[in-house]
């Protein structure tokens, strides 16, 4: 047989795989969000368009390298999707956003990067390029592969803020009164417990528990309604001057 040195997510068919794993675990029924990171194969088109999954690749399609015991050893450049993941999951506050961040543990070639053109429409199109610098790299836009052209679903730390809140709010309830009987008083609790963990959050500019109700089909369950405003990111900034004399 032969044996490839292409990493497991190269191969279309992994990829794949990986990604209707990750859509199908996030489903109400699974309750286990998730997300996938993917490194852009050269110049493959975002055949996914999802929240779920984002793609992140050096600008240009640059050479990625490190250096072990004075050898540079080229690396696969997929590996950026690693960096990039490990990088988002390290931040304390879910709501961080990983545009501008540096990531670190490998090298890029500094004099050749994308004209702000290029690289908007690169972004444009649902991936993460990653800029050289002197070490590392530049993540230039931290989002998903979603083309939708809502915010909620395009930027990777607001993913990430729902994901988080989805899991612990559920775990909260459950922890707290599953195996209760649904008595007077409960659905009261049940919104003040879960209104004081939105209260306790800074990853979110707001949150208001809206609902609490038992099941209109089936009377052994709770349902709760929450809407929540999301801390936006700043992603590009625009000045203009307004010339102001007297002749």
């Amino acid at each position: 047989p032969v044996v490839s040195n292409q990493l497991l997510s190269y191969y279309p068919a992994i990829r794949a795989s990986a990604f209707n794993h990750a859509i199908k675990m996030s489903e109400i029924k699974y309750r286990n969000e998730r997300v996938v990171s993917a490194g852009r194969i050269e110049l493959e088109e975002n055949s996914f368009d999802s929240n779920r999954l984002f793609y992140a690749s050096p600008d240009l399609d640059l050479p990625v390298t490190r250096v072990v015991q004075g050898e540079v050893q080229q690396l696969n450049p997929t590996l950026l999707a690693a960096c990039a993941s490990g990088k988002h999951a390290g931040f304390g506050n879910t709501a961080t956003p990983l545009t501008n961040k540096n990531l670190t543990g490998f090298n890029m070639p500094t004099d050749k990067k994308s004209p702000k053109l290029d690289l908007d429409r690169i972004i444009r199109q649902g991936f993460m390029p990653i800029q050289a610098r002197a070490s590392g790299g530049l993540v230039t836009r931290g989002r998903t592969s979603s083309l939708s052209g809502d915010p909620r679903l395009e930027e990777i730390s607001l993913q990430r803020t729902v994901d988080y809140i989805s899991k612990n709010s559920r775990r909260l309830v459950e922890n707290a009164f599953v195996g209760s009987n649904i008595v007077q008083g409960l659905l009261t609790d049940i919104r003040t417990t879960v209104q004081q963990y939105l209260n306790s959050l800074e990853s979110i500019s707001s949150g208001t528990v809206t609902n609490v109700s038992v099941d209109s089909r089936d009377p052994r369950q709770i349902n709760i309604e929450i809407d929540y405003t999301p801390l936006f990111p700043l992603n590009s900034l625009q000045i203009s001057f307004n010339l102001v004399a007297t002749i």
